[in-house]
């Protein structure tokens, strides 16, 4: 399995703007749903995410997503806004002779970090996501399904809790991936 998805994601991250990354995919041994991508192109996908795909297409539709994080530098920019908050906290702070204003900083972003990318960078990432597995040469709705299989489940399903806190809902994602490609597809 992990040189199986090894070998997708390497396929579709070479139709990235960013080929030359040393990108890495693997699988998570866990049984909740969700998708990780770290800075310099390491992307994991649980046990419980590969386990709910019926096609290679719908894999290569996540780790598309995962890689359009990475290639549009998603988590650069919320560690830049972390340092940038850390910085002026740490300046407030030693201007008022009390650390507590940098700690309630620091903790608000160790938690945006936590909780996940906004709105616009999943969006993004979808879009990312869509085009590469395209690209790539398979079907471009695979991630459509994967989102209709996630709307599918109920907010309290334990498999997608952390999931559903840190990504807009999938019907969501599902309606502005709709509105962000149709006039793309037409083109195709």
């Amino acid at each position: 399995v992990q040189a199986y998805v090894n070998r997708v994601g390497r396929w579709v991250a070479s139709q990235s703007e960013r080929p030359d990354l040393p990108w890495k995919f693997g699988v998570a041994n866990a049984g909740n749903i969700n998708a990780m991508a770290m800075p310099g192109g390491t992307i994991l996908i649980t046990r419980g995410l590969y386990d709910i795909l019926d096609n290679e297409a719908q894999l290569a539709g996540v780790l598309g997503h995962e890689i359009g994080h990475v290639v549009k530098k998603h988590h650069i920019g919320v560690m830049q806004k972390q340092k940038l908050v850390s910085a002026g906290a740490n300046l407030a702070a030693s201007r008022t002779g009390t650390n507590q204003l940098g700690k309630v900083a620091l903790d608000f972003f160790k938690n945006l970090f936590i909780s996940g990318l906004d709105k616009e960078a999943e969006y993004e990432a979808d879009s990312v996501g869509v085009i590469l597995a395209a690209r790539a040469g398979y079907n471009a709705f695979g991630l459509a399904e994967v989102l209709h299989k996630l709307n599918a489940r109920a907010k309290s399903d334990p498999s997608v809790a952390f999931l559903f806190e840190t990504h807009p809902a999938p019907s969501d994602r599902l309606s502005k991936l709709g509105d962000l490609l149709t006039p793309r597809l037409d083109k195709l």
